[in-house]
């Protein structure tokens, strides 16, 4: 089972949801969900990742990684991730150059939630670097 696959079904549980009730909250199609915790459905994109992660109210890092599966202590803190500026810049360039590639347009919360998604998932890679498969996968899939 995938680190995905894993946090969507405890994050259902968690909020004592069906899978059909995600997917609707979600707004995505019937069966999406469903396809993707049995595995049919490997690589969703972006879209669909940012409609799940919303609706149960999470970050897409958060889904991918499982790094920040139990909630904060108090409502005032927030996950600390080790600062890296060099590789958060090159998150962000390598996320501006794919967008201009593919002639995509993006609000500035959504660049800087693809930035962060790419920054944090980079974090977890040894040594840390932008995984360019990763940036293509986020945004060619759905």
């Amino acid at each position: 089972m995938t680190i995905l696959q894993t946090q969507i079904k405890k994050r259902i549980l968690d909020k004592n949801l069906s899978v059909r009730a995600l997917e609707t909250r979600a707004g995505v199609s019937f069966g999406v969900i469903q396809k993707i915790l049995t595995g049919e459905r490997k690589n969703p994109g972006a879209k669909t990742l940012s409609a799940i992660s919303q609706a149960l109210g999470c970050s897409i890092d958060d889904l991918l990684t499982g790094l920040h599966s139990e909630p904060p202590s108090s409502p005032d803190s927030k996950p600390q991730h080790p600062w890296n500026a060099q590789l958060y810049r090159d998150a962000q360039k390598s996320v501006e150059d794919y967008s201009t590639k593919q002639n995509r347009r993006f609000s500035a919360e959504k660049m800087v939630e693809i930035i962060w998604a790419v920054y944090t998932f980079s974090l977890s890679k040894n040594p840390p670097c932008v995984d360019p498969l990763f940036v293509d996968w986020l945004f060619t899939r759905d």
